[in-house]
This record gives C-alpha cells, sequence and structure tokens, in this order.
C-alpha cells in the first residue's frame, strides 16, 4: 500500500531517487495516525506515518486551516532539537529520512501540492529557514535535501518569492518558480 498520490513524487520521481537512495514511502512500514491522535491540531484528513509509536522529541508540526489531505513520514533514528515543519496548504507532503540530526529549522511548505523531502544521513547545525515559496507559480513545487547533506547553521533556502517581479513588456510575473530546489547527496552548505 502505498501513501496517497503526490503529484509532486510523480513528476520528480528521478530527482527524488537520485538524492535519496532510500526514498521509502510504502505503508506497511509505518504506523499512520491522524492529527488528533497525537495531538495535533489540523484536519483529521491529514496523515503522519511514522516508524514508531509517537513523533520523536525535537519535531513540531504545525497543519493550517487550508492544510487538508496532507501527508507527513518519519524515519528512524531521528535526533534534534527545536525543528518546526509547517504545511499550509492542501496536499503538502514532508518526508524525513533516516538517521537526521537537524536542529532549528522552521521548514514551510506553502502552495498546492508542495514538498519538503529530507533525505538519509542528514546534518543540520542551526537556525535554518527553508520554504517552498510564496509565489511558486506552478504546483507541486518543493525542495529535496539528498542523502547525507551537511548544512551549517544560518542558511535561508528559498525559491523566488517574497516579491514579484514583472517583465515590463508582456506584464507576466518573472520570477516564479517551476520546480523544487534540490540539493544533491553529499554536498555542504556553509553558514549563512
Amino acid at each position: 500500500m502505498k501513501i496517497i498520490h503526490s503529484a509532486f513524487i510523480e513528476k520528480n520521481r528521478a530527482d527524488i531517487h537520485t538524492c535519496i537512495a532510500n526514498f521509502d514511502i510504502s505503508l506497511k512500514n509505518y504506523q499512520t495516525f491522524t492529527p488528533m491522535m497525537l495531538g495535533i491540531i489540523g484536519d483529521d484528513s491529514n496523515k503522519i506515518h511514522i516508524k514508531g509509536e509517537t513523533i520523536p522529541a525535537g519535531i513540531e508540526l504545525i497543519f493550517t486551516e487550508k492544510a487538508k489531505n496532507c501527508n507527513v513520514v518519519i524515519n528512524e533514528n531521528f535526533t534534534g532539537r527545536a525543528n518546526k515543519f509547517s504545511l499550509k496548504n492542501e496536499s503538502n507532503f514532508l518526508y524525513l529520512g533516516e538517521n537526521l540530526n537537524i536542529n532549528k529549522v522552521s521548514a514551510v511548505a506553502l502552495g498546492l501540492g508542495d514538498a519538503i523531502l529530507i533525505g538519509d544521513g542528514v546534518s543540520v547545525t542551526a537556525d535554518n529557514s527553508w520554504s517552498t515559496g510564496f509565489n511558486s507559480g506552478m504546483s507541486d513545487n518543493g525542495l529535496i535535501v539528498g542523502d547525507h547533506c551537511l548544512i551549517a547553521s544560518e542558511v535561508v533556502i528559498r525559491p523566488a518569492d517574497g516579491h514579484i517581479v514583472f517583465d515590463t513588456k508582456t506584464g507576466k510575473q518573472t520570477n516564479l518558480s517551476h520546480s523544487p530546489i534540490i540539493i544533491e547527496p553529499y554536498c555542504w552548505l556553509s553558514q549563512r
């Protein structure tokens, strides 16, 4: 049995499997919970799939009112503190790989169908801010962090967003993101 269809996963399958070698979304390997079952505010159409009985310490999940039919997958051996993962729209997807050590990451999936995927063995020092972008352009955008990446403190990752830029001749917005940000395996991102 597989997690509910995700256009993001289908659209980016090759990049996901290149970046996350053990990308496991087979439900038979997880226990499935609704937010209410775990004492989290959020619509019960959202599902949290965990290898274990509860969300590991150091992870706070936030579902907004618009967050419906979202899926969160949390693998084993997570260590870290003060991480906030916000799902703000319908069909958002969050994947946390095995053996993560992440600290003080604030990550937000903003657009319809946007996803954040963090591969196995990723280490984040502290104070990171990640987003799929306010003006993501098309649905199903996101962020893929490959296996064994090292990310230092005060790193901000987000696509074209915040300020809309228009082409004066066509009147069309020019700073739209049409695909996810991909950080390939074994990358090191330095401070700031």
